[in-house]
Formats: structure tokens, C-alpha cells, sequence
């Protein structure tokens, strides 16, 4: 075997810098190098599923997809607060930057019927509009956000709740789905909106827990209305405001408020 020349072993050694290099650097660039993802796009969707199954008989045929998103802002601040090393840490053990979305969608039936006018065809369409559900894994498989939004046709036939059944729907979901310990949230909310963007007649409760993460309060939302809890989000709102890069299209906005 012949023996190694001085240029073997530089061309061995610059390899093994730029591994290190890469190593080192290629989290900071790319953060996604900095988080194992404990989930695959197969585990998210049969995780997905099984946590449908629980609140509603997703119907045969519809459309499911899941994809894997990136919240860059959140990112890029807690980049800027903890430093890379550390956001990497809080974005796969703690806080959701890195999350599936997991999506059923019903296709619309077409149906051969006559109507008298325009108007009237629009109005019977927009009745049928396909029902949609969302589920928001983090990278180990925790809820972090649901939503359900039904056709115009099934809300219609259900009476609205009163506050007190809503209230253990929502309670139940946050302990049943959610896998929330209610015993380290305290309730900060609890109303009725007369209307939001997500339908009529809504009650919304919000837990915040008792301990921040990473200088980040935590809140959990649920808005239940005709046929049960429409939407789970599981927010990070900052404690102390912070600078918002110049691209990213404005102030960040808690997430709570997209409920009302």
C-alpha cells in the first residue's frame, strides 16, 4: 500500500475542517440543521388523525395533506434574544417554530339542480362550500393549533350554545386533546362573540400558564361554537416587546387576537 504524501493528508485534513466548519455553522445558517425532527410526515399525519377521530368522523374521500412550515419570525427572535445555540434548543424542546400542519378537506358534491335566478344559485352554492379541518403538531407530536371550520348548511342546523356548556367543551378538549394540566394554567378570559371571522354566536376561554418559557408568556385559546370547539391555539406572546425586522410586514400581533 502506498504510503501517504503531505498532499494526501491536506486534502484529508481541509476535509475534516470544513465537516467541522459545516457542523458548527450549519445550524446557525440553516436553523433546521439544529432540530431532530422526532416526526416524520407520516408520523404527523397518523398523529393527526388519531386526534380527529376523537372530536369528529372526517368524511370518506376528502382531501388530506400535511406539510412542514417554518415560523421565521419567531425565529429570528428568538435568534436575536437567546442566540442561535439556544433558539435551536427552545424551537425543538419547547416553543413551536418547526410544526406540521396537517389538512382534511371535503370536496364540494355537484349536484344537477335548476334555480330561478342567479342569486339563487350562488346563495345554494355557498351553502355546500366544503368543510375544513386543520391540525398543528410541534416536531414531537403536541397539539399546538386546531381548527374547524363547517359548512354554512351545518351550522345552521344547530342552536347556539350557552356559556356553560360551552365552557366544558372547551375545558374538556383542553384536557382530552390538548393534554393540558389544568392544575399550571389560570383562566384568563371567558366571552361571547356575537361574531367573528370564524362564525356567529362564540364563546372563547383562554388559560395562560403559570410558569413563561424562554421570557415568553404562554396561552391557550379555545373558541367553541355551534358544533363544538371550531379552534385551538396554543400562543407565545412575548413579555417585553421587542424590534421587529424591517421585513417581516409590520408589528407582531399575539395571536390571541385573531379570535375576536
Amino acid at each position: 500500500m502506498k504510503p501517504l504524501q503531505k498532499s494526501d493528508w491536506f486534502v484529508i485534513l481541509a476535509g475534516l475542517a470544513g465537516l467541522l466548519l459545516f457542523g458548527v455553522l450549519g445550524p446557525r445558517l440553516y436553523p433546521l440543521f439544529g432540530v431532530r425532527l422526532q416526526m416524520t410526515r407520516d408520523g404527523a399525519l397518523r398523529a393527526a388523525t388519531e386526534l380527529v377521530n376523537r372530536l369528529v368522523s372526517v368524511p370518506e374521500g376528502s382531501n388530506v395533506s400535511a406539510e412542514l412550515r417554518v415560523d421565521r419570525e419567531q425565529l429570528g427572535y428568538l435568534q436575536k434574544t437567546f442566540g442561535h445555540a439556544k433558539a435551536n434548543e427552545l424551537a425543538r424542546d419547547s416553543i413551536p417554530v418547526f410544526t406540521w400542519r396537517v389538512k382534511w378537506t371535503r370536496p364540494s358534491v355537484l349536484e344537477q339542480v335548476a334555480y330561478s335566478s342567479q342569486e339563487e344559485a350562488i346563495q345554494a352554492m355557498a351553502s355546500k362550500l366544503s368543510g375544513e379541518l386543520t391540525v398543528v403538531l410541534n416536531t414531537r407530536g403536541r397539539l399546538v393549533g386546531f381548527t374547524r371550520m363547517e359548512t354554512k348548511t351545518a351550522q345552521a342546523k344547530r342552536a347556539p350554545l350557552d356559556s356553560l356548556a360551552a365552557r366544558s367543551l372547551a375545558h374538556k378538549f383542553l384536557i382530552e386533546v390538548a393534554a393540558v394540566d389544568t392544575s399550571a394554567v389560570v383562566p384568563v378570559l371567558a366571552a361571547e362573540v356575537p361574531r367573528s371571522v370564524w362564525g356567529r354566536g362564540q364563546h372563547i376561554f383562554a388559560w395562560k400558564e403559570k410558569r413563561p418559557v424562554a421570557g415568553e408568556t404562554v396561552f391557550h385559546v379555545v373558541a367553541v361554537g355551534k358544533t363544538g370547539v371550531v379552534r385551538y391555539n396554543r400562543s407565545f406572546v412575548p413579555s417585553e416587546p421587542y424590534q421587529v425586522p424591517a421585513d417581516s410586514g409590520g408589528e407582531r400581533i399575539p395571536q390571541i387576537l385573531f379570535f375576536l
